[in-house]
């Protein structure tokens, strides 16, 4: 019987990475359930995976701080977890412009959402020792729109992940794959209204916004789809293609 493989997903409790965690369970894998603050949404997620018949681990950490990033691949390896898939899901989506742009905001959402994923690619790397690894970066494909809407740090901190997934490509190669997916409006943030989110589709060609399980399936295709690295899978309905 093949071992099942595990994929570290973070901010999983929540949103497009529960999504993606319930996605991932029904098609065999186990999952580490990385979480911030959402510990009883991620325990309720737990046991909706372990009802499916997979397992899932429960891993807590503040990816705002270098030393607790650090720690989520030693706290998984004394729980018996070596993931084969990280998947660099979580974010945090702020409002800042050139006019407010301030320190604190700024580096609160690199952190997250840029440096935090770049130390747990390293980690992965480090701990993982077969040759078939999987890194999914989850980026932006409106982050160029974003950076002209008041989102400058955040557009930013995405549009580095994105040039950070093409660079890590070359320096994992073989031994893992690392690809990002750039998903378009998706579900309504707390900076917008529903009227404000159907608006959008007006400006989008295909006039339509992204959905989670379209996250979802090209999660699975990036995983399934041995020849292909270094890719951004832009899901953003034609709005900001490049990016």
């Amino acid at each position: 019987m093949t071992t099942p493989k595990t994929a570290l997903i973070t901010g999983a409790a929540l949103r497009v990475g529960r999504a993606l965690a319930l996605s991932l369970a029904d098609v065999g894998w186990d999952i580490a359930l990385h979480y911030h603050a959402s510990e009883k949404p991620a325990q309720e997620l737990a046991k909706l995976i372990a009802d499916k018949g997979r397992k899932a681990h429960l891993v807590q950490a503040d990816l705002a701080q270098e030393k607790s990033v650090s720690g989520i691949f030693p706290a998984l390896k004394k729980q018996g977890v070596i993931p084969d898939a990280l998947i660099n899901n979580a974010a945090t989506f702020e409002r800042d412009s050139l006019k407010t742009l301030e320190q604190k905001n700024w580096r609160t959402q690199m952190d997250i959402n840029l440096f935090a994923p770049l130390l747990l690619m390293r980690d992965f790397a480090d701990h993982y020792k077969d040759s078939d690894g999987n890194i999914i970066n989850i980026t932006d494909g409106l982050a160029g729109w974003s950076m002209s809407s008041n989102f400058l740090s955040y557009s930013l901190s995405k549009l580095g992940l994105a040039d950070a997934t093409r660079m890590f490509a070359h320096a994992l190669a073989p031994r893992i794959r690392v690809n990002a997916i750039a998903p378009g409006a998706t579900l309504v943030s707390k900076h917008d209204s529903r009227e404000t989110f159907v608006k959008l589709k007006e400006i989008i060609p295909l006039k339509r916004v992204s959905s989670p399980e379209e996250v979802s399936d090209a999660v699975l295709y990036l995983l399934s789809a041995p020849s292909v690295t270094g890719q951004v899978l832009s899901l953003s309905g034609g709005l900001n293609p490049a990016v």
